[in-house]
């Protein structure tokens, strides 16, 4: 989408975040991991880092699939001044 508004970017990035924990409390972690770059890294509290989509996978499988509760809310989205979002 050439030069987005900012609330064009916050309802992309609303429908994305919704969309990835629903995939992660579903249970469906290669959904889950499909909205991250090939190249991303999770680093865990005292853990080794995770990187690229393997890694990420699983992490979900072991880590996160033991988790009782999961739940995500995006509260704030604020773009960089050339509209990049990280």
């Amino acid at each position: 989408m050439p030069n987005p508004t900012l609330a064009q970017i916050e309802a992309e990035v609303r429908t994305r975040s919704k969309a990835v924990v629903e995939a992660e409390v579903t249970g469906d972690y290669k959904r889950a991991v499909s909205f991250f770059t090939s190249d991303a890294v999770i680093q865990p509290a005292n853990a080794p880092q995770f990187q690229g989509h393997d890694l990420l996978l699983e992490l979900y499988e072991t880590v996160l699939a033991t988790a009782t509760e999961f739940e995500g809310t995006t509260t704030e989205i604020i773009p960089a001044a050339g509209g990049d979002m990280a």
